[in-house]
């Protein structure tokens, strides 16, 4: 069997305390960590770096984008997200959250249910707690339809944002990943949601990481909508 290496995770915090204190309690779980701040470039420096978990300080300016690069995919794939809280600042693409201060009993749940949720999502993105908290499920007919609408809507979005890229129309490209990243929160595919909110976030950024965004998102979203075909099509019960 091939050695899966140490447990890493990615503390992207701006506190001095709350990364002091994080750091220890990560550690007596048994993870090594690498801290950044809560940038979105600072991300590149650790992009090809493999961790099971990235834990961000909600509160702190840039902790969405953080988020959204980490749950769209590093080089090495998506990361789940742990959302470092307090009342009223969870990241929205978080796979669990835990409040500050931190225990270490609530930490170990935490990083527990982010595993949970990432081995029930691999290789989709799609967050079925979400749906089951915002439809009751996939039986749900209400889910149903709003998912076709989603995947139609999803291809033309697509299609558009390629069209606007290939013109350098930066209004448009941001007005069509903002659509998709609220579109496929909607139907819990969180990977398509947080690659599109990277792209939104980079759209005035440098031509050649735009176009990676829109190929990230792209792929994210062959991914999403294959799982989310694969439940809308199957037959009833």
């Amino acid at each position: 069997m091939d050695d899966p290496g140490p447990r890493r995770v990615l503390l992207a915090v701006d506190g001095a305390t709350v990364a002091v204190l994080t750091r220890v309690l990560f550690e007596r779980l048994g993870y090594e960590v690498s801290r950044i701040r809560c940038d979105a470039t600072a991300i590149d420096a650790v992009s090809g770096t493999r961790f099971n978990l990235a834990a961000i300080e909600a509160a702190a300016d840039g902790a969405e984008a953080v988020a959204a690069a980490c749950a769209s995919g590093f080089a090495s794939g998506p990361v789940p997200v742990l959302s470092l809280a307090a009342p009223g600042s969870v990241i929205h693409c978080a796979a669990a959250s835990v409040t500050l201060p931190l225990t270490v009993a609530a930490l170990r749940a935490a990083v527990g249910e982010c595993q949970r949720q990432s081995d029930t999502e691999a290789g989709t993105g799609i967050d079925m707690k979400a749906i089951e908290e915002l439809w009751g499920g996939t039986d749900s007919p209400a889910f149903l339809a709003v998912a076709r609408m989603f995947l139609t809507e999803l291809d033309r979005r697509l299609d558009q944002l390629a069209t606007a890229l290939a013109a350098v129309r930066r209004g448009d490209v941001e007005l069509h990943a903002h659509a998709i990243k609220g579109a496929a929160g909607s139907v819990g595919a969180t990977a398509i949601s947080s690659a599109a909110a990277r792209l939104e976030s980079h759209v005035n950024g440098d031509d050649t990481e735009l176009r990676a965004r829109f190929d990230a998102l792209t792929a994210a979203a062959q991914r999403g909508a294959s799982a989310l075909r694969a439940i809308v099509d199957r037959p009833a019960t």
